[in-house]
């Protein structure tokens, strides 16, 4: 049981397809899916997120350590997003400097962001804030 899973589960391949069935229908119903690269325009056909059957082990030291800087990596990102000159100086050196480490649709979808973001702020302030911020 090193993995956090026990023996028993692990070993009995029925229950892993069973588990496998079960959580691709969950997959479908909440939405966890994503374009093919054969139809990348097609909403027709989709294929599941990756995701996995059981979580993956991680050292506590480690937990304890990204749990102790979520709040504060969670006020950076919301502060951020919220100061609008950063966010352009940002964006323009981005811009200019094109690493290539960067590929070019990142960057044109980046554009795209700030495109709508400039225009929604044009007429004076933003009195709505979206919540909801990944970090993968």
């Amino acid at each position: 049981m090193a993995s956090g899973v026990p023996d028993e589960v692990m070993m009995n391949a029925a229950l892993i397809k069973e588990l496998a069935d079960v959580a691709k229908d969950e997959a479908l119903l909440q939405g966890v899916l994503m374009r093919t690269k054969e139809t990348p325009n097609s909403s027709e056909l989709v294929t599941y997120a990756p995701f996995t059957l059981f979580p993956s082990p991680v050292p506590k030291s480690v937990f304890l350590q990204a749990l102790a800087v979520q709040t504060h990596f969670n006020t950076m990102v919301d502060k951020i997003s919220q100061d609008t000159d950063f966010l352009q100086e940002a964006l323009a050196r981005l811009d200019a400097a094109r690493p290539p480490i960067i590929h070019e649709k990142y960057l044109a979808f980046c554009a795209e962001l700030w495109r709508f973001w400039t225009k929604l702020t044009r007429g004076g302030p933003c009195f709505f804030s979206w919540g909801r911020k990944r970090k993968e």
